[in-house]
């Protein structure tokens, strides 16, 4: 698996995660949100470095 095959994976997996923590209202893990935000943030930024 290439690099960039990696890190579209995980951050397919991520927006996953932050998708279900909203649609199933998981009050439990909503502070959880602010840093799967901040680790999107991180790989889109590394897809414009390639």
């Amino acid at each position: 698996m290439t690099n960039q095959r990696v890190i579209e994976v995980v951050e397919e997996f991520i927006q996953k995660r932050f998708n279900k923590i909203l649609e199933n209202n998981e009050q439990e893990n909503f502070d959880k949100l602010p840093g799967l935000v901040e680790a999107l943030k991180i790989i889109k930024e590394m897809e414009f470095d390639k």
